[in-house]
């Protein structure tokens, strides 16, 4: 009963936050204000992780559940910093709105480099390199912020993506093949 009771509140806040975010967008369609781009895009994005929440809140699994939670906190500290750079750039007159987004892609890709790096470290075999190699390809996400906007920037985000789906195509022969033929043997034996 709990649970449903704080999914209906969290379904609430992730209305309210798309209807904010709706007027606002209105609003900026007919009066140009870039601020009110960059407030309607927060708003949104907090609309969506009130409903990561509401998941959250009726997730049959546990691990499901805490990927909501992540995905809830992490959309919402996008929204609130698009909004707060978004009034700075109104008050500054600089071009903060288009700068929001790529500096929190650099910090999220910065902590996913460093996580993968870590998770490197303490895997063995095929995992290793492969996770290794997702923290490298985060750590080319970042670069690629800021070498934006393009041609080079765009390069570097593809050849971290390629990376990225290499590294995702070994361990995938690693944990389908060698690990869990290993663990089925196990079980038999």
């Amino acid at each position: 009963m709990f649970e449903q009771a704080l999914a209906a509140v969290y379904g609430a806040s992730s209305a309210l936050f798309a209807m904010i975010a709706a007027t606002i967008a209105r609003s900026y369609r007919r009066l140009g204000i870039e601020e009110l781009a960059g407030a309607a895009w927060g708003f949104a994005l907090l609309a969506l992780s009130a409903a990561f929440g509401a998941a959250e809140m009726l997730a049959g699994s546990p691990r499901l559940a805490v990927s909501l939670y992540a995905g809830s906190s992490s959309t919402a500290a996008a929204g609130l910093v698009v909004i707060v750079l978004s009034t700075l750039e109104a008050r500054r007159g600089a071009q903060l709105m288009v700068a929001a987004p790529l500096a929190l892609a650099f910090s999220a890709d910065s902590v996913a480099a460093v996580l993968g790096l870590v998770a490197a470290t303490t895997s063995r075999g095929l995992a290793r390199a492969g996770f290794a190699l997702i923290g490298l390809s985060h750590v080319g996400r970042a670069v690629s912020v800021y070498l934006m906007p393009g041609r080079d920037a765009a390069l570097v985000l593809l050849a971290s993506e390629a990376l990225r789906a290499a590294a995702a195509l070994a361990m995938s022969f690693y944990y389908s093949g060698g690990v869990l033929a290993r663990g089925a043997e196990e079980e038999q034996g």
